[in-house]
């Protein structure tokens, strides 16, 4: 006898499930007899085990009105048990179980052609702690995040950029616990800069995202790393998001979980998908313009007779971490702030 499951409601519709080992569950037995006499049932339900051994529900059906009998409906926990689909491998989805009657028969009693005993059988409220088998298609979502890139940050100076970067990459991450391959389906690629402006980066026609899966459920708690690279080759127009000055980049992604290929993928409830980056900026490129403003405020030169005085040298030192050599301009502003002088140029600056 066997009762075929029904995950019409489930997200895994249409997948062949080989077992699903559960945290939680509940089983529900409803039954009912037209025999005129004592009928003792031994359910022995080999697709439900627990430690190996197979779950076995006894029912007795005692005849006392000498009409149809009915009992209570029986519940039983599933918390701990693994749930076969396969009856050895000659089935998918469906629950075996097998029933031992024993009808106690009394004189004066007869039993009639029709007579028969119903056994109403579900399961209910499935918390499952791993499942094992082809799984359908349908769709996770991963976690959103951001990135920050300091290189264009002006939270304490202001910056003003026109850039041009040469062959930028940002590096995707994926580590996949799960037991199952997967795509990804791109919902947002955002690059945004201090001013509000934002660009979004566009995957290039015919990039897949295909991520590495852990090979079989006895390797549950491994993890597989799955790399890939935004280019101006997988995307179409990164070096031009780029020309925004970001500082800012966010990300939201579906795992699209379709492959059917084998009846050994899993998914694990605690297994999770982990997302990071790696952003590479060579400047390389060009920096049409890129200024920082910053204003010392209270220089104070002293009690000191300019009119006695030939020559003033003022020594600037900057920390410089750009790949280039960069310019210094110095604007003397008096106390109403309009500029007083403003030929002072470094003489010399260079790139450490």
């Amino acid at each position: 006898m066997s009762i075929p499951l029904d995950f019409e409601n489930n997200p895994i519709q249409g997948a062949e499930i080989q077992y699903i080992e559960l945290n939680d569950g509940q089983l529900l037995l409803d039954m009912n007899s037209d025999f005129q006499h004592n009928v003792q049932l031994t359910l022995t339900m080999n697709a439900l085990t627990k430690n190996g051994q197979p779950l076995v529900i006894p029912v007795d059906l005692n005849n006392s009105t000498n009409g149809k009998i009915f009992i209570p409906q029986i519940e039983k926990s599933l918390a701990g048990y693994r749930l076969d689909l396969t009856n050895e491998g000659t089935t998918i989805d469906s629950v075996y179980f097998h029933v031992d009657v024993i009808i106690k028969t009394e004189a004066g009693k007869s039993i009639q052609v029709n007579d028969d005993i119903e056994v109403n059988m579900q399961i209910k409220r499935m918390n499952y702690y791993a499942i094992v088998g082809k799984l359908g298609e349908f769709k996770i979502p991963l976690e959103k995040g951001k990135m920050e890139f300091n290189i264009f940050n002006d939270d304490q100076n202001n910056v003003e950029a026109k850039v041009t970067i040469q062959d930028p990459t940002i590096d995707l991450r994926f580590v996949n616990e799960l037991g199952i391959p997967f795509g990804i389906e791109f919902k947002e690629l955002l690059l945004k800069n201090s001013e509000g402006e934002q660009k979004n980066i566009e995957i290039a026609d015919g990039q897949e995202v295909k991520i590495a899966h852990v090979q079989g459920i006895e390797n549950l708690g491994d993890s597989v790393i799955t790399l890939f690279g935004l280019t101006d080759e997988t995307t179409n127009n990164l070096s031009n998001a780029f020309a925004i000055a970001p500082n800012n980049f966010s990300y939201d992604f579906l795992a699209v979980i379709g492959d059917n290929t084998s009846p050994d993928f899993f998914l694990h409830e605690k297994a999770k998908v982990k997302v990071g980056f790696t952003a590479d900026i060579p400047i390389a490129g060009a920096v049409e313009t890129y200024t920082l403003e910053e204003e010392l405020n209270d220089f104070d030169i002293g009690d000191i007779d300019t009119s006695v005085v030939d020559y003033a040298e003022i020594r600037l030192t900057t920390n410089n971490g750009w790949p280039f050599t960069i310019d210094i301009q110095g604007y003397f502003v008096n106390d109403q702030n309009p500029v007083s002088y403003t030929h002072l140029r470094a003489h010399e600056t260079r790139h450490d």
